[in-house]
């Protein structure tokens, strides 16, 4: 990684961020917190833009240690009124982001999805019989991705065009994710009394006739019965079982 240059300018010293992120930005970039974030803000979008350093930096030139170059950088964007103006903007910049992105009209609490100009055409009378498989479990209070996806694909493409009733969908639960498809009794028992965040959606999919499938299997070994299972959920023999009958039946396994 290249070394970050000493200024030359004399009696005002003055510093980039740049030096920073070079340090940072490949082996700290997963543990930064907020303030680092903008700090990366500064550099993609002010780069080249020198502001006054302190003492310290002017000393070291080129910087090691992230929590004081962290403390130092930011210390340094607030005199040059620099980080307040950001502050106010990203709020903003977030928010108009997120307003593109809307649920419904299939699932009107769950699956945001926004609208896309597009090159790639859904064909006329398309329909679609997917199927998505998943394993991954989630926090208390969080909702299943997977869950969520199946959300998103209704939503979105009713959006486009595609007939509610030419969407046929389900979903595959295997191993730790298994626990977001059963009740409040075995889920709070699991996890020291947390309600079940998934229930919610999990009514709100099945009332669109979208298949919540748990393998028989996995539900054996982590001791899950059928009468622990959320209304709605079904209960296979196995995963594989699971896929193997809807794929019979025209189903495409989805990679999301």
């Amino acid at each position: 990684m290249q070394r970050a240059s000493r200024p030359k300018t004399k009696g005002t010293a003055t510093y980039t961020c740049l030096s920073y992120v070079q340090e940072n930005e490949l082996n700290m970039r997963d543990k930064w917190s907020f303030e680092d974030e903008v700090v990366w803000i500064f550099y993609k979008r002010l780069k080249g833009i020198r502001i006054i350093g302190s003492k310290s930096l002017r000393k070291r030139g080129n910087i090691r240690d992230f929590p004081r170059a962290q403390n130092s950088c930011l210390k340094i964007l607030m005199k040059n009124l620099f980080l307040p103006v950001t502050l106010l903007l990203i709020p903003a910049a977030a928010q108009a982001e997120n307003a593109k992105f809307g649920t419904g009209p299939v699932i009107t609490e769950f699956g945001q999805t926004a609208p896309v100009q597009t090159d790639f055409k859904i064909p006329k009378r398309a329909k679609f019989k997917v199927v998505f498989d998943t394993t991954a479990a989630t926090e208390p209070g969080e909702i299943n991705k997977s869950l969520n996806t199946a959300a998103r694909f209704l939503n979105m493409h009713a959006k486009a065009g595609v007939a509610e009733k030419d969407m046929k969908l389900a979903v595959v639960f295997h191993s730790k994710g298994s626990f977001d498809l059963t009740s409040s009794d075995f889920y709070g028992s699991k996890y020291d009394g947390a309600e079940n965040a998934n229930a919610a959606i999990i009514k709100a999919l099945t009332e669109k006739n979208v298949r919540v499938i748990l393998c028989g299997q996995t539900a054996a070994y982590y001791g899950i019965k059928n009468d622990d299972l959320l209304p709605g959920v079904e209960m296979a023999l196995s995963a594989m079982t699971a896929h193997a009958v809807l794929q019979q039946e025209g189903y495409t396994l989805n990679p999301f």
